[in-house]
């Protein structure tokens, strides 16, 4: 390894090294970096530069999907071509950060390095069928208003697509909407989804997670994101809860960005007026993945293809050290690549032995909590599942 590394060192900018020192330095996870820097990446990069300088251009703009392993190609493209534009698009924070760091080091505008995510929904858009749908759910915090009037132009370009996005609004001012929603700004999300809107053509939505101190101010929620151009607004009850040995609602408590205990309580005020999605009534102590029986998987932002966002969300989750000990989620760790869509195809995946035979036998004999939780009445009775409603 010492030795790969001083070669990798002679072919990389030094630049590069100090991304990496950034981001391990920030705590995260720094595997894809390492990865991207394999002798078999750089052959793989190296091999494409070269390919490249034979197709005559000017000033091309580089599009960059999935942010670590663009950097190395980066360096590549610098030394051989005047860029005029390059378009990191990614969702992974790891990437975002490494890939800020890199512009940080390299005295670059951001004029020329940007990152594009409305590239992402144009592209799956133009891929997708007449009629099809496609559902961007988001905080609708970040970014400024330029970018979501942009994003909502997508609807007149893909007319005959059905594009929506579905807006975060959990209270009716900041110290309300912060209770759940960390992070986020209310009035920048309200402004947001109003540029969002402003075309008239775009299908604007919203939702809010309805919990005990936010529960008596709906109509007034509803009445809010209306005027900001929400079409549809629906509340949703908080699924977080547990039941203590009396039949009560225990309080739910998670760690805020600053380590700080914080409580929520459970909504008690009944709705006269519910929906539970049939697979939800339909449970029973038997676990039958619902996911599965709905013939989707859920992708993780680094390529892992998990079973359900359930899963999907613990492997990056504040109690993945406990879930990265489950004997399944062990065997599926040995060999993740064979997983990822950026190096295996979603077919082979699940047609893999873990998908056709490891998970289907931990189902049967050794389920995961959260399978037990979300897809069967061992942990819940069907009313404590995630109830919807309107106003």
């Amino acid at each position: 390894m010492t030795k790969d590394t001083r070669v990798l060192k002679n072919i990389i900018d030094p630049i590069y090294w100090k991304v990496l020192h950034d981001t391990i330095s920030k705590g995260y996870d720094a595997k894809q970096a390492l990865w991207s820097i394999s002798p078999d990446q750089i052959k793989c990069k190296t091999w494409l530069v070269k390919e490249l300088l034979n197709i005559p251009f000017e000033k091309p703009v580089v599009q960059l999907y999935g942010g670590w392993f663009g950097f190395p190609l980066i360096d590549f493209l610098e030394r051989h071509f005047k860029l005029s534009k390059v378009e990191n698009i990614d969702i992974d924070p790891i990437a975002i950060y490494a890939f800020k760091m890199f512009r940080k080091h390299k005295k670059l505008s951001r004029s020329k390095y940007i990152k594009n995510a409305n590239s992402i929904i144009d592209y799956l858009l133009e891929c997708l069928p007449k009629g099809a749908h496609l559902k961007n759910v988001t905080n609708g915090s970040m970014r400024n208003e330029e970018f979501w009037w942009k994003l909502g132009g997508l609807a007149l370009v893909h007319k005959h697509k059905n594009f929506s996005t579905v807006f975060d609004i959990d209270g009716i001012d900041q110290e309300m909407h912060s209770q759940y929603r960390r992070n986020t700004k209310l009035q920048n999300v309200l402004n947001n989804m109003k540029a969002f809107s402003d075309n008239g053509v775009s299908n604007t939505h919203s939702k809010t997670i309805i919990f005990k101190h936010n529960q008596d101010y709906m109509n007034e929620i509803d009445r809010l994101v209306k005027q900001y151009g929400s079409q549809y607004h629906s509340f949703v009850k908080s699924d977080r809860f547990q039941k203590d040995k009396n039949g009560n609602y225990k309080p739910y408590i998670f760690l805020d960005e600053n380590g700080k205990d914080v409580i929520l309580e459970w909504a008690d005020k009944p709705w006269e007026k519910t929906h539970i999605s049939l697979q939800t009534e339909n449970l029973k102590k038997e676990i039958v993945c619902r996911w599965a029986k709905s013939n989707n998987l859920n992708i993780n932002f680094d390529g892992q293809v998990w079973p359900c966002c359930y899963i999907g969300a613990m492997a990056h989750g504040q109690q993945r050290d406990i879930f990265n000990n489950y004997e399944l989620i062990k065997e599926y760790n040995l060999n993740s690549f064979s997983y990822n869509v950026k190096y295996t195809s979603v077919n082979k995946i699940i047609e893999s032995l873990w998908y056709t035979k490891t998970l289907q036998d931990s189902i049967s004999n050794d389920p995961l909590h959260v399978c037990k939780k979300q897809c069967s009445t061992q942990i819940r009775t069907p009313e404590q599942f995630q109830l919807r409603t309107t106003l």
